[in-house]
This record gives structure tokens, sequence and C-alpha cells, in this order.
């Protein structure tokens, strides 16, 4: 009897140890394995709230889209109002350079905001409009008629001269404009004053002849090359560092310069009278030094563009000279630049001629020199003076003579002047 009691209990251990065995593989996979368990309960906690984030964030990175494409569309815009105020600007300047009279100082200013508003091409040109490029042709050729005009004043042995130096100071002004000061806001104002006075004036403002000769050459070659500038900035983005024509030296003026005292050759000469004080006349030989010599070893427009060359750097000269020791020479007494001397009869008296004595290119170009770009044409016209020769000649027929042969030389060197300068003068596509 007791027996089956034992059974059924060992087989409930059976059963129940089966049981225990049946359901330890889903333990060992179910909550029963901490592990794991801990495992999924993590994944699903990082999972789940990382979904409701997105959901939460979906309507700010819409925002944010909807902002950075605002944010384009206004830059777009901002640059677009940039691009055509840039255009408007540019249209200023040039517009600008159409005045007749415009300070040395303020075209350098165009010249240097057009280099940094016009975009440059890897070739280094620009793509100008042709309203832009047909002003900018009017302007130089503007500039090139009135420096050719000035060849035949009394400064046309001075510019060829005046180029190289103003090419070096422009060019310089172009690329580094000097620092903004007080200073340099008057002298700009006074020298666009004294512009303004060459317009405002037939004689050319206050002065000696010469020294208003001098301001309105001075402000053709400032004007002719601050144009040739502004042309080679606006197509190639560059200024050569010379002047495209035959260099002209301080070096070399000196050397072509005749001076008081000299012993010089005289090829032609003509005996005159003079006094150089009340009641001190002397007889002198009036005649002509220093004008270009053609090389013989060259021929046609090889030799012509030879004395060109040599023309730029000419101090021809109408001389009185003592008669020397040997025959066609003489000892200076007193010299005139040739191309200022304007000689003329005197309609009352036939035997007496005029003749204006100049200052000489060198001085001008010193005075220039120890001169600021706003002083330079007050300092020409309180320091340029006059001089002024009356000369007899034994009959009218010599004093006729002596009047033609400084026109025909003075004719002669203005036009090898002209040619010496002919590279700069060509059309502004070529500069």
């Amino acid at each position: 009897m007791s027996l089956l009691p034992g059974k059924r209990q060992e087989g409930r251990g059976l059963a129940a140890s089966q049981t225990a065995m049946g359901t330890s593989e889903p333990q060992t996979n179910g909550h029963q394995n901490p592990d794991l368990q801990n495992l999924r309960n993590s994944s699903s906690e990082s999972l789940t709230p990382s979904s409701k984030d997105a959901a939460h964030n979906a309507p700010q990175q819409q925002d944010r889209s909807q902002q950075a494409q605002s944010q384009g569309t206004q830059q777009s815009g901002q640059g677009q109002q940039d691009a055509q105020a840039s255009r408007q600007v540019v249209d200023a300047l040039f517009a600008v350079l159409q005045q007749p009279l415009l300070p040395s100082t303020c075209l350098w200013q165009v010249g240097w905001l057009l280099s940094q508003l016009l975009a440059h091409a890897q070739s280094g040109a620009s793509q100008l409009a042709p309203q832009h490029q047909k002003q900018l042709d009017q302007a130089t050729q503007g500039s090139q008629a009135g420096l050719v005009g000035n060849l035949q004043g009394m400064w046309c042995d001075a510019v060829p001269a005046l180029v190289h130096l103003e090419w070096q100071t422009g060019r310089q002004a172009i690329w580094q404009p000097p620092p903004a000061s007080t200073a340099a806001a008057v002298q700009a104002w006074l020298q666009a004053i004294l512009v303004q006075e060459l317009g405002s004036s037939s004689r050319g403002g206050q002065g000696s002849q010469s020294a208003q000769a001098a301001r309105r050459v001075l402000q053709a070659v400032h004007t002719f090359v601050a144009l040739t500038q502004i042309q080679q900035v606006v197509h190639s983005g560059e200024i050569s560092e010379q002047a495209p024509m035959a260099p002209v030296t301080d070096n070399m003026l000196r050397a072509n310069e005749v001076r008081e005292g000299a012993l010089v050759a005289l090829d032609q000469q003509v005996t005159c009278n003079v006094a150089f004080s009340r009641g001190e006349e002397r007889r002198v030989f009036f005649a002509i030094h220093g004008l270009p010599q053609a090389n013989k070893a060259l021929q046609g427009a090889a030799a012509q563009a030879a004395l060109a060359r040599a023309a730029a750097s000419t101090m021809a000269s109408v001389v009185l000279a003592d008669p020397g020791q040997q025959p066609n020479s003489g000892l200076v007494l007193s010299l005139a630049p040739l191309l200022g001397a304007a000689a003329r009869v005197d309609t009352s008296h036939p035997k007496w001629l005029h003749v204006h004595v100049r200052p000489p290119v060198r001085g001008l170009l010193k005075l220039l020199k120890s001169s600021g770009s706003g002083s330079a044409l007050l300092n020409v016209s309180r320091q340029l003076i006059d001089g002024h020769w009356v000369l007899s000649f034994p009959s009218p027929q010599q004093a006729q003579y002596a009047q033609e042969m400084v026109e025909e030389h003075s004719a002669r060197l203005r036009t090898l002047y002209g040619e010496a300068l002919l590279p700069m003068l060509t059309s502004p596509q070529t500069l």
C-alpha cells in the first residue's frame, strides 16, 4: 500500500523533472536569463525613443531647410544688388572720363577704381561693354588731339621728357594710391582749381607766357598719359613699366644741352648787334645750334625713325656767340630754346628781330620733380620767368632771313617730335 503512493510520487517527480527539462530552454531564452533580457530591454529602450525623436525633429529639420533656402535666396538677391551697384559705379567712372579738364589726381583715382572693379580673365583681358569702350576711346582720342596741338606750342621739345616723367608718376599712383590725408585732399583741391582756370581763361591763367604755355602742356600730358594707362589697365590688366616710345633720360638731355661760355660750331650764322645792358651794344653771331643729325649709315624710313628718336632728346637753341678763333665757331654768350624763340621782325623797325627767351626744358623738369602733384602747376606759374631779345641786323633782308631760319628749323623739329610720339598716338586698341 505504501509502495503505490511512492510510485506516484516518483512518477510525479519524473513528470516534474520532465516538465522542468522541457521548460529549461525557454527559460534560457526567456525572462529567466537576466543578461539576455537586459540586452533586449536596453535595445528596445534605445530604439523606441530614437523613432520618437526622429518623428519629433522632422518638422524642425524642414524648418531649417526652408531657412537655408531663404538665406540662399537672400544672398543671391544681395549678390545681384552688389553686381548692379558695381555696374552703376563703372558707368559713372566712364562718364567722368568724358569731362574735358580733369586733374591728374582724379584720373589716377578713376584708373585705380576701374582696376579694382573690372574682372580680368586668366588671359588678363577684360570684357568692356561697348558703350564703355566707346566712351574711353573718345576720351583717349581727345587727349591725343590735345597733345598733338601742344606740339605746335613753345614747349614742344619738353613733351617727350614730360611723358616719361608723368608715366612713372601715374603708374605708381594707379597701382599704389597714396593713403588719404588732409594734405593730399588740399593738394587735389588746389590742382582742380588750377586746372579749371585753364578752361576759363584763354591765356592759361596767371604767370609769364612760358608759364601759361607750360601749364597747358602739363595738363595735356597728364590727361594723355593717364588715359593711355587706363586703356592698358582695362585691356590687359597691367601698365607697362616704361612709356611706349623712345626713352628720354635726364642724362641724355644734359649731354645735349649747350651752356653759356661753351665753344660751339656754327654752320649758319648771321651778324647782328645786341645790347645786354644799356649803352653797351656789341656785334655777335646769330645762329642755331643743337639740331639732330641724321645717321648717314641708314636710309629711307629707318633713317627718319632714327632721326625722330634723336630729336626726342635734342636741346636745339638759338645762340648769340662771339666769333671763335676757328672759322665757323663761336663762344656762346646767351641762348634761347629754339622752339620757344617765336622770332618775329618788328613791323615798325624792319631791321629789328624780337626773340622770346623761354626757360630750358631741364629747368622745367627740375621744378616739377621738386614739386608735389598738387603744387606743380602753382610753382610753374610762379617760377618760370621769360626773357626777351631785340636784335638789330644790318638790313631788313638779314632780319627776315634770321626769322625764316628759326621758323624753318622749328617746323622741322616739330615734325620729328610728332614722329617720336607716334608709337603712343596709335589706336587705343593697340596700346
